[in-house]
């Protein structure tokens, strides 16, 4: 085993696991009192399980994992679909399922499964992103689960499994995937921003200029032509969406995103906390222990969603900088 795997990798892991848990601990613990029934305690187990899990992992032969790979997929799908039917909801996602007083939420184990399935799919030798039925078979791989969880209204949760896409690209897909993802996202932005209809006008001129360049070259007209046609189509869809299909929250982050809300007391409260908190750390940051603004509870979720603030205010600018290009 020792000649398996790379070790440094292994340590950089250990390293950022212990970060974790002490900012984890920094968060929870108070002074004189240790008990395993607090966030660092829970942390604690899960560390010590997650190490055993990784060794088991490790013994077995990694054709295990090739074969099993579907089975866990389709487990874990028929998960997905058994929680958006009966699911408990937690901060307005409807992602968990209990079992007495404990829950799981299987989008999180539904991650695994579907870059096992993935990383099988794209083992095969025969696989070739520039035909068809192997795009198809890799999209439906990313895609169904990301649907299932944007059911269980859980957006964070689906971002991480959109990302794969870009796993992609190392094996032959087409970059102009990725052109046009941006240029959707550059729509939207400006969707955001602006009435529909000044984006139109603006689409309008751009395509306008370009049949005029193109004026010799009429094949390329029917091109142009095209994809206006899904250009325009785009536009007033999204803006159906957002205004008609999107929920208010929803709307609300978006817009708080891109500066066109500042509402520090309400759908901003949890950024404007956070900020706060990793702003007061300063350069060299406060000490390990030491925040004020993370152990008094002014930043919500602290110990999940917000941990990196722990970091800013204890460690400062140096602290946050060693983490984020330790983990590079």
């Amino acid at each position: 085993m020792k000649s398996k795997y790379d070790k440094r990798l292994i340590i950089y892991y250990l390293i950022l696991v212990i970060i974790g848990f002490l900012s984890v601990f920094s968060t929870s613990y108070k002074q004189g009192h240790f008990s395993m029934q607090t966030n660092y305690g829970y942390q604690l187990i899960w560390i010590g399980t997650s190490i055993i899990l990784a060794i088991i992992v490790c013994v077995f032969n990694n054709r295990f994992f090739w074969h099993i790979a579907p089975w866990l997929y389709v487990f874990f799908v028929a998960m997905l679909i058994v929680v958006v039917f009966f699911g408990t909801e937690r901060s307005g996602a409807k992602s968990w399922l209990g079992i007495g007083s404990f829950g799981i939420q299987p989008a999180e184990f539904a991650k695994y499964a579907t870059c096992l399935l993935l990383a099988r799919r794209l083992s095969d030798m025969h696989c070739d992103l520039s035909k068809r039925k192997y795009l198809i078979s890799i999209c439906l791989i990313i895609g169904i689960p990301i649907v299932l969880i944007l059911l269980q209204n859980d957006t964070g949760s689906a971002l991480p499994l959109l990302f794969l896409v870009f796993a992609l690209f190392r094996e032959g897909l087409t970059p102009w995937i990725l052109i046009i993802a941006v240029a959707a996202v550059l729509l939207f932005i400006l969707l955001v921003y602006f009435p529909k209809w000044i984006v139109f006008v603006l689409v309008l001129l751009l395509f306008s200029w370009m049949m005029f360049r193109l004026r010799k070259r009429k094949k390329y007209h029917w091109r142009i032509i095209v994809v206006f046609a899904i250009v325009t189509t785009y536009i007033f869809t999204v803006d159906l969406v957002y205004n008609q299909v999107l929920k208010p929250h929803q709307k609300q982050r978006i817009e708080l995103l891109f500066g066109k809300i500042n509402d520090t007391k309400g759908i901003g409260y949890n950024v404007n906390q956070a900020k706060i908190a990793i702003g007061s750390g300063g350069f060299l940051g406060k000490g390990f222990g030491n925040g004020t603004q993370t152990k008094l509870n002014f930043v919500p979720e602290q110990v999940t969603d917000f941990i990196f603030c722990t970091i800013g205010e204890e460690g400062g600018f140096v602290g946050t900088a060693f983490v984020i290009i330790f983990e590079q």
